[in-house]
């Protein structure tokens, strides 16, 4: 699935708080995603990393690696959102930016 050159900064987010933290990416510009796709293309970012998957739903995958637990869900189809797990967070928010990236790499491929 190649939607390159649908993604800008203004459609790539982060929300920050004491507690968690969560990486928001906007696909308004560039369509919708099925049900299908999100996992694939969720399944793949998740192992990239070494995250292996724990738990799989219809609108969201969840990984853990070592002590830590992420999730990748599909909130509408034009809205996906990255984010730790509450109690399974780890300090440094790049490891959700990573998880971003390798999405956003599967997707445009």
């Amino acid at each position: 699935m190649k939607l390159l050159g649908c993604f800008s900064l203004a459609g790539l987010l982060l929300f920050s708080t004491a507690i968690n933290a969560e990486v928001a990416i906007n696909l308004s510009k560039c369509g919708s995603l099925d049900t299908e796709t999100f996992k694939t293309i969720a399944k793949t970012a998740m192992s990239r990393r070494h995250w292996q998957v724990e738990e799989e739903s219809a609108n969201s995958i969840i990984g853990g690696l070592k002590d830590y637990k992420a999730e990748i869900t599909m909130e509408n189809p034009t809205k996906i959102v990255i984010r730790f797990l509450p109690g399974f967070a780890h300090r440094k928010e790049n490891w959700l930016w990573n998880l971003r990236k390798d999405f956003l790499d599967e997707l445009t491929r």
